[in-house]
C-alpha cells in the first residue's frame, strides 16, 4: 500500500478535489470490496465476572436491491436477555446507484417512527447537486438544512448554496463560489447577514502538473475586512516528494513565520520521518516528531510519536501493525510512554475470510490513570449470505466437525486444534462459550429448546460459522 504525502490544511472543497493525495499515516487496506453480501453484524463485550462474551447490539434484516445496494437494516440492543429494536435505516437509489434518500426511524411504543430524512440528487455525471436534511415533527417532515451545488463541464463545483429552515421557509445561510485557472482554484465564501451577502473567507490553492499542492493562501474576514489568514508553501524534491512545508500567519498587514514541517522519504515515496517546528521570538523551536517503518509491500508497520520537552525528544505514543497477504491490517497495537517504558493500551485483532470479507474484530482497550487501569474488551462479528463464512447448514470442515445433527441437545464437536466455540440461539443469546481441547468433546445444552442454533468456531488455521438443529 503506497503512502503519499499531503497536508491539505485549510483547503476548500474545490481545492481538495484538485488532489488525490493521502496523508502518510493513511492505513486504509486496499483489499477490494467484499465479494459477499453482508447478512448481519453482532457486537459483543467481555463479561469480566464470568469471563465470557455477551452480546450488546446487532444489525439484522439487511435487504438489497437488484444491484446489491443496501436498502434497509435494523439495529437492535441486547437488554435484560432480550433483543430490543433500536433504530431502522431505509435507503433508496437512483438509476446510477447513487443514494437518493436515507431515512432513519426510532422504535417507539411498539412501532417505527420517523426521525430524520436526507434527500440527495445528482446531475447526469453523478455530481451531487442537492443534499437536504429534514426532521420528523408532529407527523410531517420539516426542513433542517439544504445544500445545492452547480458544476462546470469538467465536473468541478462552481458554486454552492447552504440554507437553513426557519419561519416555515428556506433561509440563506452561506455560499461558496469557485473559480478555476489552469492548476489553481480561487474560493470565496460568504455569510448571509442583514439580508445581504458578506464575505467571510477566501482561499487560493495552486497545484503542480502532477496534481500536488504547492501553495495555499487563505484569509478570514470580519465586517468585510481581512482579519487574519494563513499561507502554506510546499517544496518538492526530484522524486516529487515534499520534504518541506512552511506555514505563515497573516497579522497586522504582514506575513510572519508560524511553523514548518520537514520530511524524509525512502525510494518508494514513503515518509520515514516527520519533524514539526514552531517559530517564536525569531527562533525555530522543535515541537513534534514521528518516525515510520514499512514492510516490503509499503504498508506502514510502525509509528513512533515524540514531543520535544526539556531540550530533548520524549516518546509519547507508538503503533505497531501487522498486515496479511492482501495488505489488510490483522493486528494493530497502541502504546503509551509511561515511566520510561512502553505500556500497551490498545490492541485490535481482525480476521478475514478467503473472499477478503472482514469477519471479526477483537478489541482490548486500557484506560490508564494514576493508580488505576480500566480494561474494556469487545468483539464484532460479521456474517455473510454466501461465501466461505456464510451461515450454512453443513457442519463439517477441515479441522472440526459436529454430530449428530439434528440432536436432542447433546452432541459432539470434534476438533483437530484447540478451538474457541461460541453457540447462540436465534435470539442471539449465548448458551455456550468455551475453548475446546483437541479431540472430541460432548456438549449438552441445558434446558435447550427446539430450534436452530448458530455455532461459531475459530482456531489458529480457520474460522467457521454454521447451524445445528435441536429437536
Amino acid at each position: 500500500m503506497k503512502t503519499i504525502l499531503s497536508i491539505a490544511v485549510g483547503l476548500s472543497l474545490a481545492a481538495q478535489a484538485l488532489t488525490a493525495q493521502t496523508l502518510p499515516t493513511n492505513l486504509s487496506a486496499k483489499v477490494g470490496a467484499p465479494a459477499d453480501l453482508l447478512d448481519s453484524t453482532y457486537y459483543w463485550k467481555l463479561d469480566t465476572v464470568t469471563n465470557t462474551y455477551t452480546p450488546t447490539s446487532r444489525i439484522i434484516g439487511i435487504t438489497y436491491d437488484a444491484n446489491n445496494n443496501q436498502t434497509s437494516y435494523i439495529s437492535q440492543s441486547y437488554t435484560n436477555g432480550t433483543w430490543v429494536n433500536y433504530y431502522q435505516i431505509l435507503i433508496t437509489y437512483g438509476a446510477n446507484n447513487k443514494i437518493t434518500s436515507f431515512i432513519d426511524q426510532n422504535y417507539t411504543a411498539g412501532a417505527w417512527v420517523n426521525n430524520n430524512r436526507k434527500t440527495y440528487a445528482q446531475d447526469a455525471n453523478g455530481n451531487e447537486i442537492l443534499n437536504q436534511v429534514e426532521k420528523w415533527v408532529s407527523g410531517a417532515w420539516e426542513g433542517v438544512s439544504k445544500s445545492t451545488n452547480v458544476y462546470n463541464g469538467n465536473n468541478r463545483i462552481t458554486s454552492g448554496l447552504y440554507e437553513t429552515w426557519a419561519n416555515s421557509a428556506w433561509q440563506n445561510a452561506s455560499q461558496g463560489m469557485y473559480t478555476y485557472t489552469n492548476n489553481s482554484v480561487y474560493t470565496r465564501y460568504e455569510q448571509w447577514a442583514n439580508n445581504a451577502w458578506v464575505i467571510s473567507y477566501t482561499d487560493s490553492t495552486v497545484t503542480s502538473a502532477t496534481g500536488k499542492i504547492t501553495y495555499v493562501e487563505n484569509y478570514n474576514y470580519y465586517n468585510g475586512a481581512v482579519n487574519g489568514g494563513n499561507r502554506y508553501v510546499y517544496t518538492y524534491n526530484a522524486n516529487d516528494d515534499a520534504p518541506l512545508i512552511e506555514t505563515y500567519s497573516f497579522s497586522q498587514g504582514m506575513w510572519n513565520n508560524a511553523s514548518r514541517s520537514t520530511f524524509t522519504y525512502d525510494n518508494n515515496h514513503n515518509a520515514l520521518t516527520y519533524i514539526n517546528e514552531y517559530y517564536n521570538a525569531g527562533v525555530w523551536n522543535n515541537s513534534a516528531k514521528s518516525t515510520y517503518t514499512y514492510d516490503a509491500s509499503n504498508n506502514q508497520i510502525s509509528t513512533i510519536n515524540q514531543n520535544y520537552t526539556n531540550n530533548a525528544w520524549e516518546n509519547t505514543t507508538k503503533t505497531i501493525r501487522v498486515f496479511n497477504a492482501n495488505n489488510a491490517v490483522i493486528n494493530n497495537q497502541g502504546y503509551k510512554w509511561l515511566s520510561n517504558t512502553w505500556v500497551k493500551n490498545n490492541e485490535v485483532n481482525t480476521t478475514y475470510d478467503t473472499n477478503k470479507n472482514k469477519i471479526a474484530t477483537h478489541t482490548v482497550n486500557k484506560y490508564i490513570y494514576p493508580g488505576v487501569v480500566y480494561t474494556y474488551t469487545d468483539s464484532v462479528h460479521w456474517y455473510y449470505r454466501n461465501g466461505p463464512t456464510k451461515l450454512a447448514n453443513n457442519t463439517t470442515n477441515t479441522t472440526f466437525s459436529s454430530y449428530p445433527n439434528p440432536s436432542n441437545g447433546t452432541f459432539t464437536i470434534d476438533v483437530a486444534l484447540p478451538t474457541t466455540t461460541i453457540i447462540t440461539n436465534m435470539l442471539g443469546q449465548v448458551v455456550y462459550n468455551q475453548l475446546l481441547a483437541q479431540g472430541a468433546t460432548t456438549i449438552t445444552l441445558p434446558n435447550a429448546k427446539a430450534g436452530v442454533y448458530v455455532v461459531r468456531a475459530s482456531n489458529a488455521t480457520e474460522q467457521r460459522t454454521y447451524k445445528i438443529n435441536i429437536e
